[in-house]
Order: C-alpha cells, then structure tokens, then sequence
C-alpha cells in the first residue's frame, strides 16, 4: 500500500503502455459519450457508498465539455478517495469495484486517459489530496498527494469550504492526432439523457451539463425523459416471473410492453430508448438485451424491463470464490459489448437467460408481425423463421472459416525435388530455379551431384550444388538447382545424388506453361467479426527464396480510425514461418482484430520489390437470412449473399452480411401459395415441401458462389476447375440446408420438386 510519506509516485501498468492503451481503445471506442457515462456512473457510486441518508438525497454531479480547449471534466462532491483507493483505481491493473458498483465500458476511469490525457484531483474525508496524471500513451505516468490546503478546496470545489470529492478531466486530443469527435451540444445532451446505464442514474441525482463552444456556452440539467412506455402509446402484453433453466434459485421478473410505433435509432446501440433493460429494481446496471433478435424489424416496437438480482449473487460469488465450472467468468463483461449489453455471453447463466427470454420475445414479435401485414417480413412462419436462423448460423461459420485455409503440411524427412515436376516455357531466358531438400536427423557434408537425361531440352546451370542449413530448422537442407529451356518442346528428367541415395524431377518444356504461385494474400478479401481475432496468410512461393538475402515479409494496414488493428509483429522472415511442402509456400500468418462494424481497409503485404493487397471489412457478426418479396430480383439469381463491400440497400440490414431469397423469382414463385387480398401477403404455403426445398437449393447456389468469390486469389483459376470447385461447395452446403430446411421423412416425396440430382 502507498504510505503517507509517498507524496509523489511514477508508475507504469503491468501489461505495459502499448496493452493499456489498447485495452483502453477497445473500451472507448471512441466515443466521449462512453467516457463521459464511465465517470458518471463512478461519482453515483461514490454517493452510493456514503449510505443510505445520503441515497435519498440530491447527489450533485456536473459535466463541463470545452470545445475550444478540448476537454470534458466530470465533478462530484461525495466520498473522494484516500492515496491508497487512487493507487488500487489507478495505478494498477483495475478491478471491479466493491458491492456492484461499477462503471460502463472499461476498467476504470482510467481508461478516459486513451481519449488524449488524464488528470485526477480529489480530496478524501480525511482531508487527504491527490492528483494523478495519465498520458494517452500510458507511458511515463505520475501523482501526487499531500494534505489538503485551503487552495486545494477551492480549486475542487470553488469554495475554501472543507468537504471531500473528486474532478476528473480528461484532454481529447484532435482528429489529426487520432482523438475523437465531440459531440454537438443536442447531441451530446440526447445521448446522455437516453442512455440506458443513464436513465436510473439521471432520475436521482441532479446532473448539470455546460458546453462551450469559445463564442457561446449552453447550460442546461439532464432529466430522463421516461421509459419508452412512457412517452409512446404502449400496451403491456408481458409480465412474467422466467423459468431459468438450471438455475431454480432465479426468479427473474420480465415486463414487456408492445409501442405503437417503433422507436427511432439502432436496437443496437446504448443510447436506443427501446430494448430490455436488464436490472436490479430501479438500477438498469446490466444492460439491455433482445436475445439476439435486435435486426428483426419489429424489435424497434418491444421495450421493457428484466429485472435479476441473481445476476448480482453470481457477481458477488465469483469475488469470493473465484472460478468455478458453473460461474467461470464474471457474469457481467468487463467491456460492454454492444451486441450483449454487458452479460457476458459465453456465461453459461447468460446462455440459460437468453434461451428462457428468446421465445417469449419471438412469440411477442410474431403477434406484432401479424398485426403488420404490410411489413416486409409478415406472415412468416415461427418454423421458417428458426429455419433461417439455423441457416444463418451455419453460413456464419462457413464463411469465417473459408479464410483461414488448410494448415500448412511441413516438410517430410527424406531427399528430394520440390516441386517433384517442373514446367519451363520453351525459349527463357532466364533461369527457373527448382529446389532440392535434405530433411532428416543426418548431417549433410557433401555436395549434390546433378545430372540431366537429356540436355537438348533444357540445361543446367551447374552439375554440382551445395546443400544450406535451413534457417531455425534443426534437420534440414536445401539447395536451388537452376534449369534454362532451349528451342524444342520435350520431357526430360532430372536427377540428383547424395551419398549414395538418389532422386529426380520431372522437367517439360512447352510453348505455354500453368501460371505459377505469384507472392500473395491466400485471399482478395478477409471479413472480420467485431471484437474477434483472425489470422490473415501471405504465401511466399520456395521459388523466391534466396540464401542469405532479405527474405522478410512486411506488412501495413490502411487507415481505418480504430475500426481494425494489426495485432502483433509488423514484419516477419520467411524462415521463422511454417513452410508448405504441398503448396511448396512458406506461410506467413499475421493477426488482426476488428473494432467497429463496417470499417473497411487495404491490407498491403511487400517482399523484396514484390507488393500484393487484400481487402480487410469488419462485418456484424451472423450472417442473416431474409425471405425477400421484391417484385424485380435481379436477373438470373434466386437468392443472393450481400456483405459490407455490396451492401443490399436495406437500412435495417447495414453493416451485416445477409443472404436473400428472392421469392418472385420465376423458379420459386410456383411453390408458393396463392397471394391473398393483399399482395404483399403471399406466404400462406412457406413451408410447403417444394417452397422450403427450393429455398435451400437456392441459398446453397448463391453461398458456394459467394465462397468460391470471396476466397479467390490473385493467382488464376481455370474454368474447369472453378467450376468443379463451386459445385463441390455447392453440395456440401446444400446436404446441411435440406438437413435445416426439410423433413428427412418427407424427402422422397420432396426430391422430385428440386432442380438438382442425387448421387
């Protein structure tokens, strides 16, 4: 603990500098909305801690935003903290705070820091004053304390008056210098007033927020303007007490409440007025949720509340015991992710929540959708429904994992070519190398005898090579053999020996050899999931290689402002890398993790004088399938898969990618039943057998297609082999969407209505 005597500390934080501060962007997000309800929640929890006459009293908060000088500062008046809480907040690697309260997004105040720089000044009962400043770089961070002065009040509190409390500014550094955008005045004042972490917080203390802008300043209080159900015509058609699952000793309460129109803004998003807050009583501490139903249309018209003080017991459990197989992580995720609103959803009471909530949501969207004929979406099935759902789900992962390839095959142990034949363009003039392998536990000494069949095909550069200690291989060595084409067409062999033990290639001229593996990404483009890591590969072909020069593979990411980040080592030397033998590639992995939905960057990969690129996108997660009534599809196409680079035009369907069937399609229209009074209601046969079993022909054909495309390098393909390649796919998806979509019982009087042959 930090001892009186200490007035003035350095410190660094155990992840380093570099971790910090990018821990402290993935929390941020940069936002200073996010920063600003992190301090807010902190001060209301210092009230809280004062007790309970305290509670039920005004609890002073303010908020100043300088747009000239660039700052935000939030100001309160409760408890402060002593030198030794400002060490445990601020100097170390954070922790959740005590009895459940906590902030939002990040760890800690600290985090603010990454917006530009921090600067704390509080005083405690005590009388004792402290001050630490952070630099958005993390490095070279300081504080200070001493007892407090009648300077020191009045610089906190504008009184020499002696009572305790804490001011936090935070510098935000300009675009141009990677900061963040403030916020307009209205903006700012919305976000905070709708924000849902907010709303109980805003109903019980008083909280003034001053903006200046260096020719005018705006004041005003922040007042929740009421719940959704509130302020819109609403109907409750929920009150419930949930069925956990496994989990008999919670009882959590859900109110659900049916708006008359929807609510404007992403479901998505911690300032949207609709949504479930998920609470304790009047705290919305947790979260919000939809169960994973938020880009359904009709979720903009649910709103309502859950409240689960179970969700407390398993926070309080996991401080005082620790990891266990039924509580293995705190319930509630440290960074608040949008897409869970907090609960974590690897828990596996989170998972239990949401598998109790997900019906009775689903049902509820379902009386709304039948309600709203003239929605896009009416009428559909609560069958087909979980049909696309299952589908999404698995296009999902077969998309994501279309991108990292096979594992590299390494090199086996004997002596030989690699490649084992060889191509060569009749009339080169240059030399093409092919490479010869030693790989065992042997210590190699002599040199390889070479010998060509026929040398009026081709010639050798020298019959004699010496074989190199591959780098960081323990029992390895190679060899570039170089062969030169003459005038004629022809097929000769090429053999080599070494200590007794022989082996050959197989060398043909011809007027036009294969393409050969150029220095590329595996792929022309890489999705990747929010807050996921993926590996993208470089493929260096054996080829290029030279002993002893420069064999480094460097790489450089495009600006994307946060929305992706190169994580890891920038530059990489071949030899450190897994090598191929069967693409005869060393493959160069590099990780990159994703921040922000729809960012979108070049990623640029250079060897030597050699440049190649790939498109890096961060799409939504899941990917959606939508039974689409569009009265002209587009031509030639059932079904289509839209990603972030071609979006399908659908606000509600930005930034995800989602597969369209495309049911006026003159191949799919026949299986669906008579349309009725209102055309756009034309669903009443969608889960006869031939509609669902040309839906999953249709999404298998558009899928494969969207794999072969997206997995595409710069090195060309063959028709034939694209060709084989998309059917190929095509009946592998095709197997799981009958699986997904069709009664196995009923398929053999289904089969006959597909456009397809059984093996």
């Amino acid at each position: 603990m930090m001892a009186k005597s200490d007035s003035k500390f350095d410190f660094d934080y155990g992840i380093g500098p570099q971790g910090a501060q990018d821990r402290a962007k993935l929390f941020m997000g940069g936002k200073i909305v996010r920063g600003i309800v992190e301090l807010l929640t902190n001060s209301d929890a210092a009230y809280s801690r004062l007790g309970s006459d305290q509670q039920r009293k005004n609890r002073p908060i303010s908020i100043t935003v300088n747009n000239v000088d660039r700052y935000f500062e939030i100001r309160d008046r409760a408890e402060g903290m002593s030198p030794d809480t400002v060490k445990e907040k601020f100097t170390e690697g954070g922790a959740t705070s005590e009895a459940g309260h906590r902030g939002y997004f990040g760890l800690g105040a600290k985090d603010c820091a990454v917006f530009g720089s921090l600067e704390l000044h509080t005083i405690d009962g005590q009388g004792e004053y402290s001050t630490v400043k952070i630099p958005g770089n993390f490095r070279r961070c300081s504080g200070k304390h001493h007892k407090a002065t009648s300077g020191d009040y009045e610089k906190l509190h504008g009184s020499t008056r002696k009572r305790p409390g804490t001011a936090i500014r935070i510098y935000v550094n300009s675009l141009e210098r990677g900061g963040a955008r403030i916020p307009r005045f209205e903006t700012l004042k919305n976000n905070l007033r709708t924000h849902y972490a907010l709303r109980s917080l805003v109903g019980r203390n008083r909280i003034n927020l001053t903006f200046y802008t260096g020719k005018k300043s705006y004041k005003d209080n922040l007042v929740y303007p009421g719940f959704p159900w509130e302020n819109h015509e609403a109907k409750q058609i929920q009150e419930t007490v949930l069925k956990v699952p496994g989990y008999p000793d919670s009882h959590p309460k859900l109110q659900l409440y049916e708006l008359a129109e929807p609510v404007d803004g992403d479901p998505r998003d911690e300032t949207f007025e609709g949504f479930i807050l998920v609470g304790s009583g009047d705290i919305a501490d947790y979260g919000f949720t939809l169960a994973g139903l938020e880009n359904q249309p009709q979720a903009k018209r649910l709103a309502g509340r859950l409240d689960d003080m179970y969700i407390q017991n398993l926070l309080n459990d996991y401080r005082t015991e620790g990891e266990t197989k039924a509580n293995p992580s705190p319930v509630v995720n440290q960074d608040r992710k949008h897409k869970n609103g907090g609960l974590d959803e690897a828990h596996p009471y989170s998972v239990a929540l949401n598998k109790a909530l997900r019906p009775i949501l689903q049902k509820a969207l379902g009386v709304i959708q039948d309600k709203s004929k003239g929605a896009e979406r009416a009428g559909i099935s609560e069958a087909l429904e979980a049909a696309n759902r299952d589908a999404g789900r698995f296009l999902s992962d077969l998309f994501d994992a279309g991108g990292q390839g096979p594992e590299p095959k390494p090199l086996k142990e004997g002596f030989y070519f690699l490649p084992s034949s060889k191509d060569l363009k009749r009339n080169a003039s240059d030399w093409t190398p092919i490479s010869i392998y030693c790989i065992g536990n042997q210590k190699v000494k002599e040199e390889v005898r070479l010998h060509l069949e026929n040398s009026d095909v081709c010639e050798l550069e020298s019959d004699m090579v010496e074989l190199v200690k591959m780098r960081n291989r323990t029992s390895g060595y190679r060899a570039t053999v170089r062969l030169r084409s003459g005038s004629e067409t022809g097929t000769t062999i090429l053999r080599a020996s070494l200590s007794g033990e022989t082996t050959e290639a197989t060398v043909r001229v011809v007027d036009n050899p294969p393409p050969q593996m150029q220095f590329m990404f595996e792929r022309s483009k890489y999705s990747v999931k929010p807050s996921r890591k993926r590996k993208v590969r470089v493929l260096v072909p054996e080829s290029l290689i030279e002993d002893g020069g420069d064999n480094d593979v460097h790489i450089h990411l495009g600006d994307t402002r946060d929305g992706i980040v190169l994580r890891g080592s920038r530059s990489r030397n071949v030899h450190e890398c897994p090598f191929d033998g069967e693409q005869v590639a060393y493959v160069i992995s590099f990780e990159l993790e994703g921040r922000r939905i729809g960012a979108k960057a070049d990623l640029t990969a250079t060897f030597r004088n050699l440049r190649t690129e790939t498109v890096i996108t961060v799409g939504g997660g899941s990917v959606q399938v939508h039974i689409d009534d569009v009265m002209k599809p587009p031509p030639d196409q059932r079904s289509k898969v839209f990603d972030v680079a071609e979006p399908c035009g659908k606000t509600e369907h930005l930034d995800e990618t989602c597969l369209h069937v495309f049911t006026r399609h003159s191949r799919i229209e026949p299986y669906l039943g008579e349309p009725t009074k209102d055309d756009n209601i034309f669903w009443d046969l969608n889960d006869s057998p031939g509609f669902r079993a040309m839906c999953a022909d249709s999404i298998a054909e558009a899928a494969a297609e969207f794999k072969i495309m997206s997995s595409a390098t710069q090195e060309e393909v063959a028709p034939e082999d694209l060709f084989n390649s998309f059917w190929k796919e095509k009946k592998m998806v095709l197997a799981k969407m009958q699986e997904i979509y069709i009664d196995k019982s009923k398929w053999d009087e289904q089969k006959k209505l597909v456009d397809f042959e059984e093996d």
